[in-house]
């Protein structure tokens, strides 16, 4: 039994207009051990933001080390504040997001989401 280590990653370069929430649990034998929680509020929903804030921080890539466990429970939520620059759907076209997941040396979950730049994307993934 080891810790999960949770991949999160967008080279969108517009991936500023989201919010990104991460909630889960990771469990030992069927019961509760930990929880997961990761947030990056950029903005309320809503915002009209034309660039993003100065006080923008958030990276590529995000890195949540778990603690040791024998199941995951993961719920992604990558919320939408500021709508696209351009009102046409065809010039908004899904972006990439990808989750790995690692427990010990072993890769255990590898996946790429499309995500819609109107609604954003919400995941869940259990393990």
């Amino acid at each position: 039994m080891h810790p999960y280590i949770i991949t999160l990653e967008s080279h969108f370069s517009e991936f500023w207009r989201y919010n990104l929430i991460v909630q889960g649990e990771v469990m030992h034998r069927g019961t509760h051990s930990a929880d997961v929680e990761y947030s990056s509020i950029v903005a309320p929903v809503g915002s009209d933001l034309k660039t993003p804030p100065t006080t923008y921080q958030r990276g590529e890539t995000i890195v949540i080390e778990t603690l040791k466990g024998d199941a995951l429970r993961l719920y992604i939520y990558i919320l939408p504040h500021t709508l696209p620059f351009s009102q046409r759907v065809a010039d908004s076209q899904p972006f990439e997001f990808r989750v790995e997941i690692h427990q010990g040396k072993e890769s255990i979950f590898k996946h790429r989401y499309e995500v819609d730049q109107w609604s954003g994307c919400n995941v869940e993934i259990t393990l």
